[in-house]
């Protein structure tokens, strides 16, 4: 059977409790981002894609526990590089754990699987959103760029490390023939992604400092430093001009201190996930909080987020 508590997930299959992206000393790691990868502390045992594996120790994180897979099965979500599901027979029901997934394809990953299953817990970020067409979003931020570029600015796009990073490279690759500068954990990351056969160019500034001196450049930095006190630092010290841009799935709902802001999402939105669920066939549906979206079928709320 599977529980929630505050602490989050999880499922004893009648062998083994797991804790699904939640402390245990058996934990399922579904992607490598910080709030499903806290779960990894002090576990015993690990079960998790080779590419998480390898973007978790890239973010420093300290794997201990020993690899385990004991029979569960794992299905591509899209979402990030090496981000699963989590299939389990549990009793005569089968239980399908979906917490962060993209049904459709990005740049840099394939979309989910759909697993068909009686229990389904999903993740319900942009539940109740409509994102934008992702071709259109991504040719707004090659213009963008390619505009600042002619212009001779400097262009910051703030994204996440993991994922979005590497998709706005991929963006300003394919879109703007731009190759970005990164640094830190962001380049890392990067490279784990081309270990793992995803095509990326860019520079590394901690490698390449030259790159940032030699007129005007396109950098991906983290999200929570990109603002206008970050441009106006940047414009006194190289000189001219600086536009600043915010990637993210959340630009349709707050406001950033930035020039622009794109709604670049890595989650399912409504009809992605209503389309995932009813192709999983799923009886029960619930939320990463617990709340039960769907019984015997039937919708019980009007918004799924």
């Amino acid at each position: 059977m599977f529980h929630f508590n505050r602490r989050g997930v999880y499922l004893n299959d009648g062998h083994d409790e797991l804790g699904l992206d939640a402390r245990h000393e058996n934990v399922f790691i579904s992607h490598a981002h910080a709030d499903h990868a806290f779960s990894s502390k002090k576990s015993r045992r690990v079960m998790a894609s080779d590419a998480t594996m390898d973007l978790l120790k890239a973010r420093g994180f300290n794997l201990a526990g020993e690899r385990w897979r004991n029979g569960f099965k794992l299905l591509r979500a899209g979402h990030v590089l090496g981000a699963r599901q989590l299939v389990a027979q549990v009793g005569d029901r089968k239980f399908a754990y979906s917490p962060d997934f993209k049904l459709s394809d990005s740049l840099t990953v394939k979309g989910a699987e759909i697993p068909e299953c009686d229990d389904l817990v999903v993740d319900s970020t942009f539940g109740d959103t409509e994102l934008p067409d992702r071709e259109q979003v991504l040719e707004s931020i090659s213009r963008w760029a390619k505009f600042n570029e002619r212009r001779g600015h400097t262009s910051i796009i703030g994204g996440y490390a993991l994922g979005k990073t590497q998709e706005l490279v991929a963006c300003l690759n394919e879109y703007a023939g731009i190759i970005p500068v990164l640094s830190g954990e962001s380049a890392r990351i990067t490279r784990v992604y081309r270990d793992h056969g995803v095509k990326l160019d860019f520079i590394d500034s901690e490698a390449e400092p030259e790159a940032l001196r030699n007129g005007a450049f396109t950098a991906i930095v983290p999200l929570n430093c990109v603002n206008r006190v970050l441009a106006f630092k940047l414009k006194r010290f190289y000189n001219r001009e600086v536009r600043t841009a915010a990637a993210t799935g959340w630009a349709l709902t707050r406001s950033f201190q930035t020039d622009a802001q794109f709604p670049l999402s890595d989650h399912a939105d409504k009809s992605e996930l209503l389309e995932f669920i009813e192709q999983s066939g799923a009886e029960r549906v619930f939320n990463e909080r617990g709340e039960l979206l769907v019984n015997a079928g039937k919708h019980l709320k009007t918004r799924v987020g």
